[in-house]
């Protein structure tokens, strides 16, 4: 992990498994401007109309299961501190920046 730019950018830690999942998301996965526009779709309020059920529920699964880890674990994330999450791997460190 480069020390510096994290010194530099702000020394941010967080338990919560849904922020460690958007931090991977939008460093390595996805603009942060799209899911910026997702997360606003979203919060209009407006009801979900699936036309792939077989995804819906795989969804739905990865949703329960990343607000189970929040809910059963009081916000820790296990996957933390050198349990092999990409957030702290040294393997990681340097990508996306």
């Amino acid at each position: 992990m480069d020390a510096g730019l994290r010194a530099r950018s702000g020394e941010v830690d967080s338990d919560n498994p849904i922020v460690g999942f958007l931090y991977d998301l939008m460093r390595d996965h996805l603009p942060c401007g799209v899911v910026e526009e997702l997360v606003g779709r979203q919060s209009a309020g407006n009801k979900c109309r699936f036309t792939n059920g077989f995804l819906a529920n795989y969804a739905k699964d990865l949703s329960e299961r990343l607000v189970g880890l929040r809910g059963d674990r009081n916000g820790r994330c296990s996957t933390r501190e050198g349990s092999g999450s990409p957030h702290n791997s040294e393997e990681s460190a340097g990508e996306g920046e």
